[in-house]
Formats: structure tokens, sequence, C-alpha cells
């Protein structure tokens, strides 16, 4: 079976490269400059969701795709519906489809717009909706955790869902071109939920500083993010995202990841173990 794992280079999408057994493994890459991240021998594909002439071919002979939304793209009528088209027309049998915890009944995220034309063109798909990325901590909040000791997002005091992209990354090697799992949808979460001060007071402990969370206005965060070059759809998602937090909505916790890797999920306090270099 031929696969093509879109956002190869990303954080889960590379865990997904390396992950997959039994499967002839293409990455998805925007440029043949992209594919020089990917590990030596990698077979790779040139896909850019904005053009056409790129589809074809990276499409030819697959069966199986993982599906990532590029973080840049949020008018998803324009920038993805027509490739989702090619994808329906093509021989694919298969697409799963990185989703969003509460997708299915949040019309303001992209991922909604991108189940809805999925289930519309009639693709068979799974649809996995995560909760928030351990690793979000150790990308896009990075610099102002190493330089500030400081956590920086608009989410009150609620509880987040944490899960690591490592365990997301399973699912998907468990899931793709797998038929028991055809047309079903799986909401997927890490074993515990934590406020963001106690998510600081755990890093604390494991990085033997102190790591303080900083709750600005929406206005502040904006503000930060636009600083850190981050572009405005992009940050209004984000916002978006973090208010479901402040407002009590993203503890959730399922056992669907555990039932579907077989083993339980990847515990924050782990993850920053395993991430310790990088919080230097």
């Amino acid at each position: 079976m031929n696969c093509l794992i879109t956002g190869a280079t990303g954080n889960v999408g590379r865990y997904v490269v390396s992950g997959l057994k039994d499967m002839h493994v293409y990455a998805g890459v925007s440029s043949g400059k992209s594919a020089e991240r990917l590990p030596e021998h990698t077979d790779y594909r040139v896909l850019d969701f904005s053009d056409e002439k790129t589809w074809q071919n990276a499409l030819k002979d697959i069966d199986a795709l993982f599906l990532m939304r590029p973080p840049h793209i949020s008018n998803i009528k324009r920038d993805m519906l027509p490739f989702l088209q090619a994808v329906k027309d093509s021989e694919v049998k298969h697409v799963v489809f990185l989703s969003l915890a509460g997708a299915e009944k949040n019309k303001v995220v992209p991922h909604h717009k991108i189940e809805k034309y999925i289930l519309e063109l009639g693709i068979t798909y799974t649809f996995l909706r995560p909760t928030f990325f351990m690793q979000n901590l150790s990308t896009t909040h990075l610099q102002e955790i190493n330089e500030k000791n400081e956590i920086i997002v608009p989410a009150g005091n609620g509880k987040t869902n944490f899960i690591d992209v490592r365990d997301i990354a399973a699912t998907v090697c468990e899931t793709l071109g797998k038929e028991e799992h055809y047309n079903q949808a799986y909401t997927i979460t890490g074993k515990e939920s934590y406020t963001y001060n106690e998510i600081a007071e755990i890093m604390s402990e494991e990085l033997k500083r102190k790591i303080v969370y900083k709750n600005p206005s929406v206005i502040r965060f904006y503000k930060e993010m636009r600083k850190k070059g981050y572009q405005r759809k992009f940050i209004l998602v984000m916002i978006g995202i973090y208010y479901t937090t402040k407002f009590g909505l993203a503890d959730i916790r399922t056992n669907e990841l555990q039932q579907i890797i077989k083993r339980k999920p990847i515990g924050f306090r782990q993850f920053v173990k395993d991430n310790l270099s990088l919080f230097q």
C-alpha cells in the first residue's frame, strides 16, 4: 500500500513517516528544499495545496492519505476544497484527517469546514480529533519560556487536556489504510488535564527554574504573537482555541487513544523530561 503523508516535516508528520510499517511511505513536502529536512532515503513528493500542477503527481498511485491543514490556510473553500475534489477523483481509498477536539460542533475553526467538505464529497475518512498539543509549548511558546520563563496564553484558569504528538502519530499509524477505522471519528486525548498554572508548576519542577503562567488579555496576546511574525488569521484561530479553555470546554478525556494504540498516553511530565534540552 502506498501512502502520502502531508506535513511530513512537522511535529506530527515526521513521527508518522518514521512510524509507518508495511507501507510505502511518500512524504508530502511543499518544495524540494523542504525535503532536505527529511530523514535520509525518504521518498517524497512535492505537494502545494495552492498549486494544482503538483496534485496529479503527488496523488499518483496513492492508496491512503494523511491530511493536515497547513497553519497558514484559513480560507478552506478557496485553498483546500479544490485539492479535496482532486483526492475524490484520484485512486485514494482512505483519508485520515488530523482535525481538532470539538471541531464537529465548532464552526469557527477551519477544521470544521474540512470535515464538512470531506463528508459532502463522500471521501472515505477517519477524523482524528486531538486535544491541545504538548509540543506547542516546545515550538510556538518556546521563546517566551526560554527567554522570560513565562507561558503567555489567554486561557484563564480553565483546564486543558494535553496530548503528545507522538501519541497522535501512533494513532495515525494504527488507523491509516485500516478498514475497521473507515468512516469513524475519534476524539483522542492525553490522560490528564491541567490548568496553565499547574503546567507551569510541573515545568518549574523539571526544569529547576521558576516558570510563571501569564494570562494576558486577547489584545496583548495578539500583539505579542504579531511581534513574533505570526500571521493574523493564525493568531485568531489560536485565540479561538484558547477561549474554549477559558470557558472550561477544553477539559476533555476519552479512552479512544488508548483503545487504538494499546498503551497509556504519554504524560505531560514525561514530555518535559524528554525535551529538557529544548527548554534550556
